[in-house]
């Protein structure tokens, strides 16, 4: 999805799915993020570039299943409620981005891979990245699970 300016998902929008390639989001603004808005059965990789979410509820990005999740490029997160993203990725890439208030355990992530370089973080109520766990189904296919901070 390209260029959407108010764009509007509901609760089990994406439920059932499967995405054997690409999902993307660019230059989107959402203003609410119910739970389980992004909630697909298994995507390969998901995209968010130059976008904007306001207020994203506890799971309103909940992925099983996914081998590459990507945040980037000056997208812009202002309200992240607990579990707002709770997703079990390879790889995930959270760089250059703004996160204006982050709650308790915000980001419940199992990654192999997690690079979050480059953020800006207003304000953190509680600890957000306390649910922040290692993927260790990895360690026999990577020499090393890593976390660049």
């Amino acid at each position: 999805m390209f260029q959407v300016t108010d764009l509007k998902v509901k609760r089990h929008s994406f439920e059932g799915i499967r995405v054997d390639g690409s999902f993307l989001l660019e230059n989107v603004i959402v203003q609410r993020t119910p739970s389980l808005a992004f909630a697909f059965d298994a995507v390969k990789q998901f995209s968010i570039f130059g976008s904007r979410f306001d207020r994203v509820s506890m799971w309103g990005f909940k992925l099983d299943e996914c081998i590459e999740f990507n945040a980037l490029a000056k997208s812009r997160f202002f309200s992240l409620a607990s579990q707002a993203m709770h997703m079990k990725c390879n790889k995930f890439m959270l760089t250059d981005n703004t996160f204006d208030n982050l709650h308790d355990s915000s980001l419940g992530l199992t990654y192999g891979l997690l690079n979050m370089q480059g953020n800006t973080f207003e304000k953190l109520t509680g600890k957000p990245f306390v649910d922040m766990r290692p993927l260790l189904e990895l360690v026999s296919f990577i020499s090393t699970l890593a976390i660049i901070f």
